[in-house]
């Protein structure tokens, strides 16, 4: 079963929140355990987003698995 969460920014760099999430580390500083980009280029997104004039420029949702789930390549698309 996917976990889903909705961030609350938007504001800000888009480039930043791209930078902060492929990052190596986490806000407390720990190692993260990994990251995937499933589809798109993430600097091409920030790119238009951040060129655009109003305040809430972006929104952010993360998913999430347990790593015993596996989710299936069909499973990932129907979500996305």
């Amino acid at each position: 079963m996917a976990h889903g969460k909705g961030l609350r920014h938007g504001q800000g760099s888009c480039k930043r929140a791209i930078d902060y999430l492929l990052g190596d580390h986490d806000h407390k500083g720990e190692q993260r355990g990994g990251v995937d980009v499933l589809r798109g280029d993430p600097y091409a997104v920030a790119a238009l987003a951040d060129s655009l004039k109003f305040s809430q420029r972006y929104t952010s949702y993360v998913y999430g698995w347990a790593p015993e789930e596996a989710p299936t390549a069909g499973e990932i698309d129907a979500l996305v």
